[in-house]
């Protein structure tokens, strides 16, 4: 018998803060995604994602808020149905939200231009050796 691995990676926006409840020792961090797909005649089609993120902090939470962009990647899915209807909820492995641009105008680490180290000059008399 072969054993097979669920390994799923989701790339969308946040539907809604993320919510937190604590089980035990660890967070369970619930949030939805939305990824939005395009059809031929420019009409948009939007599948929703349901996950939730088990971590010994709620910190993440922060970052996990309604429109943000991330990328998701998800190794086990639960099904469940409720008055006829299955809702899928995907057990998150890591979460990355994306830095937007209007993120990056408080970025203290800027980009400088490359700019090229003079080059010592190997045949002179003077050098720095102890010997």
């Amino acid at each position: 018998m072969s054993l097979s691995t669920l390994n799923i990676q989701i790339v969308g926006r946040i539907g809604q803060d993320a919510t937190i409840r604590q089980v035990q020792d660890y967070f369970a961090i619930s949030f939805s995604v939305a990824v939005s797909e395009k059809r031929k005649n420019d009409e948009y089609i939007t599948s929703w994602f349901n996950c939730t993120y088990w971590a010994k902090s709620d910190k993440i939470a922060q970052y996990i808020t309604k429109g943000k962009f991330v990328s998701v990647v998800a190794d086990w899915f639960a099904v469940t149905e409720k008055e006829g209807k299955a809702y899928t909820n995907f057990r998150v492995k890591d979460v990355n939200p994306f830095l937007e641009k209007s993120e990056k105008q408080n970025d203290t680490h800027t980009a400088k231009p490359y700019q090229e180290t003079p080059k010592p000059d190997v045949n002179s008399e003077e050098d720095d050796f102890p010997f």
